[in-house]
């Protein structure tokens, strides 16, 4: 498996020294696009600090036997703001 993080500049040299042929790093983009591998950014891990990381743990402890029916009537906000009256966005004239 190809490591998500490399890039195709240190892929084609790496590819340049094992096949001992010149390989463009293009080249590594093609044919990585025709295998099948899209190519995207890799999502940043969020940074949870120690404090709340045993926040987390706590909740999950407390809650872990519960039923199904007792998370039927959690509302998952995933802290989304909600505005009730007007806007937060700067006005225009």
């Amino acid at each position: 498996m190809i490591d998500p993080k490399v890039s195709t500049v240190n892929l084609a040299a790496e590819t340049t020294q094992i096949i001992c042929r010149s390989v463009g790093d293009e080249t590594m983009r093609n044919i990585i696009r025709q295998v099948g591998c899209k190519n995207q950014a890799i999502r940043k891990k969020p940074f949870i600090s120690s404090q709340n990381q045993k926040r987390f743990s706590e909740v999950a402890k407390i809650h872990e036997l519960e039923t199904n029916n007792f998370w039927m009537t959690v509302i998952f906000s995933n802290e989304s703001e909600f505005l009730i009256f007007g806007s937060d966005h700067r006005r225009t004239v």
